[in-house]
């Protein structure tokens, strides 16, 4: 039967196909398409978006940012509210969410609202995201059919951060900034339609830590909204004061996590030097990579390439991500999990090292050359370092560990559209902000290499 007595699906059985299971695979699949083709596809429309809206880069960079902000601040509270509504309606409220968000962008007649717009779009992809591999836990038996639907999932992510440039470059030079947003709609609604066929989830007793949530949110709005007015202004009376409501607010997150009987974030967890590194390390590579497209970006567009043309430098780049993420399981299984973080970490400094100390007038084949070995390094380093966590806690916390690492590369994501879009917005050029960024990135990685160099891996 299609449904149980109580309307909710039934358990997934080893060797049987449930009713839905494909359409269910299908609007995850979409899901966790959009959410990721949605950072780096927008990020090249960035230079466009500032020009026709007159605003300001550092007011530009809140489209990013926010985006990003959102998605990091509610992504591990929206685990919870996938098990109190069931997977199923948190995927089609989330797409929905998204969707109209898109549109809102696409339609928006001034930043304020596209900001906003994006704001929404981010609470989407957090409320969506955990819950599109719930659904296709429930949806698709165990074995040899689930293993192929998680692998279609990951391959989607995959393909999105490759498509991503080249899909928001193409359209915003051919049809203007707000084409890229508009993208979303028809996958959107294709992912809505197939979630019609799918059977209603369970629904399961979680709480929700409101207090932390909350403190969480203000703490890293603040932090970012600092980094972005120190940028703009250098440090001043409102930065400062923001800073101080970001030190307060992670100062009440911890007391009211300690006291919470059912806290957001364990903080027991992250005191164990394994799980520590996996999140620094998850923090590191995003930081990195959406520094780079950011600061390319802005510093080719200045000199007059079009979007286009820029979206294409960064397609070798995400290409080999996509491949080194492949070869890093066998890679892992022939010398462990420490070796390969430590070798991809080494090749994305090489390579940012390389891009920091280009010259103004550098040809674009060699800004693609150095892109090489970050997007190696950067592929070859995001498996082993998940596989590591995992490994590093216990089985009934590795929900909770998956969604803070997803969480940490988030606020990787965020900082770095807030800080690089800091030095591009100061008085220092874009030529010199670009290589100031990126050395700043550099030194994000080389923290890292150095704390991986350190750690010999462990396990509880």
């Amino acid at each position: 039967m299609r449904r149980t007595t109580t309307g909710a699906r039934a358990a997934s059985t080893p060797g049987t196909r449930q009713p839905g299971a494909g359409a269910a695979a299908l609007a995850a699949n979409v899901g966790v398409f959009l959410v990721t083709l949605n950072i780096s596809m927008v990020t090249v429309a960035l230079p466009d978006i500032g020009d026709q809206l007159n605003a300001r880069f550092d007011a530009v960079q809140w489209v990013l940012s926010g985006y990003s902000l959102v998605f990091a601040a509610l992504l591990l509270s929206a685990g919870a509210l996938s098990d109190r509504i069931g997977a199923s309606r948190a995927v089609t409220a989330g797409l929905a969410i998204f969707t109209l968000g898109a549109v809102a962008c696409a339609t928006a007649p001034n930043l304020v609202v596209l900001v906003v717009a994006r704001l929404s779009q981010g609470v989407g992809a957090a409320v969506m995201m955990p819950a599109t591999l719930s659904l296709l836990r429930e949806s698709v038996p165990e074995g040899a059919a689930r293993t192929r639907a998680i692998a279609g999932w990951s391959a989607c992510a995959s393909a999105a951060l490759v498509a991503g440039p080249p899909i928001g470059g193409g359209l915003t030079t051919a049809m203007g900034w707000p084409a890229p947003f508009w993208v979303n709609l028809p996958l959107g609604v294709l992912g809505l339609l197939a979630l019609c066929r799918v059977a209603p989830s369970a629904r399961r007793p979680a709480r929700f830590d409101l207090p932390g949530q909350v403190t969480a949110v203000v703490a890293l709005v603040a932090l970012t909204y600092t980094v972005i007015r120190v940028g703009e202004t250098g440090p001043d009376p409102v930065a400062g004061i923001a800073a101080a409501l970001c030190g307060l607010s992670a100062i009440a997150f911890v007391l009211v996590t300690r006291r919470a009987a059912h806290p957001m974030l364990p903080l027991g967890m992250l005191t164990h030097p394994t799980v520590a590194v996996a999140y620094g390390t998850g923090f590191a590579i995003n930081f990195t990579f959406n520094s780079i497209v950011l600061a390319l970006t802005v510093f080719l567009r200045e000199r007059g390439d079009s979007a286009m043309a820029i979206s294409l430098v960064f397609v070798p780049m995400m290409v080999l991500v996509v491949v080194s993420t492949v070869l890093a399981a066998p890679v892992s299984a022939r010398f462990g999990t420490v070796w390969p973080i430590r070798a991809g970490l080494s090749l994305v400094l090489c390579g940012l090292a390389g891009t920091a100390t280009m010259a103004p007038d550098v040809p674009n084949w060699v800004v693609v050359a150095w892109l090489v070995p970050v997007g190696v390094g950067g592929g070859l380093v995001v498996p082993p370092m998940t596989e590591t966590l995992l490994a590093a806690v216990r089985p009934e916390r590795a929900g909770v560990a998956g969604g803070l690492l997803n969480a940490a590369r988030q606020v990787g994501s965020s900082l770095a559209a807030a800080s690089i879009g800091a030095v591009l917005a100061g008085a220092h050029g874009t030529s010199a902000g670009m290589r100031i960024g990126l050395g700043l990135t550099a030194a994000v990685v080389a923290a890292m290499l150095v704390t991986t160099s350190v750690w010999r891996g462990s396990s509880a």
